[in-house]
């Protein structure tokens, strides 16, 4: 990852802290720079408010320097309130102050964005594009072209995940020197500052670095999650609008929230969906959509797909596939053959008719996944079905899998069900064992 220097004037929030304290009359003076009492008194308040305004630039000039690290903006912007405040209390036609060009450079941060594998929630720019999900990461950007340019031309916000163990560490390990792995410094990045800090109520480590020579800036933060996972949320932008960006930048990272898994809506099945290729019908949220992934696997889900290849979502998702199965073939050897295990299912009942369960989980996000296996009604076809959820839904979301499970009806197979089929596309299917994909071979 590469990152980037800050250009002179790109102040942002300093701005508005210094502006704050450009108070002028609110009366008129009778002609400007006239001897009158009122400009002796209005230029004694002046020489006042000149005095408290340098104090105040003071103040506020190490901020500036070590946040937006321009020295040369600071400093002009004291010089141009100094002869605004002269002008404001001579009088300048009117005596009304000349308002100052403000053009809002991001949206507010209104919109929500869940991240279910981790458990956190940050609110986002609602001129933004929905959050787009990967395996380990969540990503805010203002466009889909955002997401492949290099460098970015738009700032970037991204939330990720991972274990000590992924990240090379041991439990001994601070906040401080992990930031600082996860940041993505190299050659050409310089950190500026690394200090203490909080997110989502949890202590936390945050780094700046900056990119002369690709004209880039970042700010990560790095968090120890209750279950004792990393986390961290980095923002990336190019110099030329990060003194704007950074302010919207604070109030994302101020709005992380730790999410609670009661907060997620479970949504009750009401509507039939048939998988065919399987003779099943069964109930599913309205909500939901089936999307056909070949000529005998269909995926049934409602919330928002990963981008990868990992076949998973940001929450709960169905995954069926017809496969043959032979007359002498068990249930429970046919999904152990599957999945490509020797641990043996257990048993449970789908519909009115026996099938076998397999629970598991996903090394990278955690995700549980649970393979069903049950046979047609005409014991031709083994139908498999994929269930996976983000870990902190596991237990919410089970109620609604059980339902769909009981609701299962069994008729009749469609004549080209559990023929050799062209493989679907496998994105969906990456993160288990490719037997997944291609059909077992069958016993007589």
């Amino acid at each position: 990852m590469v990152l980037g220097g800050q250009p002179p004037g790109s102040v942002g929030r300093c701005q508005v802290l210094l502006l704050t304290f450009h108070i002028v009359p609110t009366v008129d003076p009778p002609s400007p720079c006239a001897p009158t009492p009122f400009l002796i008194r209005e230029c004694f308040g002046c020489l006042l408010l000149l005095v408290t305004r340098y104090t105040l630039i003071a103040q506020l000039q190490e901020y500036c320097l070590v946040r937006h690290r321009s020295q040369a903006a600071v400093l002009n912007l004291s010089m141009m309130l100094t002869a605004m405040g002269f002008l404001v209390a001579c009088g300048s036609g009117s005596g009304a102050p000349t308002p100052l060009p403000i053009v809002p450079t991001f949206a507010p941060v209104t919109a929500d964005a869940a991240y279910w594998d981790l458990g956190v929630s940050v609110k986002y720019p609602d001129n933004w594009i929905a959050p787009l999900y990967d395996s380990g990461h969540m990503l805010l950007v203002p466009t889909k072209n955002d997401v492949a340019r290099q460098p970015p031309v738009n700032p970037i916000v991204e939330l990720q995940f991972a274990t000590l163990a992924q990240l090379h560490f041991t439990k001994e390990a601070t906040l401080a020197q992990i930031v600082a792995y996860v940041s993505g410094q190299t050659a050409t990045t310089k950190p500026l500052n690394v200090h203490t800090s909080q997110f989502a109520g949890l202590d936390a480590s945050l780094i700046d670095l900056e990119d002369a020579q690709n004209q880039l800036e970042e700010e990560t933060i790095a968090f120890r999650m209750p279950d004792g996972r990393i986390g961290w949320l980095l923002g990336l932008g190019p110099s030329s609008t990060w003194g704007d960006f950074i302010t919207t930048f604070d109030a994302i990272r101020a709005s992380g929230m730790l999410l609670k898994p009661t907060a997620y809506n479970v949504l009750q099945p009401n509507t039939n969906a048939t998988f065919a290729q399987g003779g099943l019908t069964f109930s599913i949220p309205a909500t939901w959509k089936s999307q056909s992934l070949g000529s005998s696997v269909t995926l049934y889900n409602s919330d928002t797909a990963y981008n990868d290849s990992s076949g998973f979502a940001n929450g709960p998702q169905l995954v069926v596939r017809a496969l043959p199965l032979g007359k002498a073939q068990s249930l429970a050897d046919a999904l152990m053959q599957v999945i490509g295990t020797t641990t043996k299912p257990t048993d449970l009942t789908v519909g009115n008719q026996p099938a076998v369960q397999m629970i598991t989980s996903d090394a990278h996000t955690g995700q549980q996944i649970i393979f069903i296996a049950t046979a047609s009604q005409d014991k031709s076809v083994l139908n498999v079905l994929r269930w996976t959820t983000p870990a902190p839904l596991s237990e919410v979301t089970r109620p609604l899998l059980d339902t769909i499970l009981k609701s299962v009806t069994f008729g009749t197979v469609a004549s080209s069900a559990g023929a050799s089929a062209p493989a679907p596309n496998p994105t969906f299917f990456k993160s288990i064992p490719q037997a997944m994909v291609n059909p077992p071979s069958t016993s007589k």
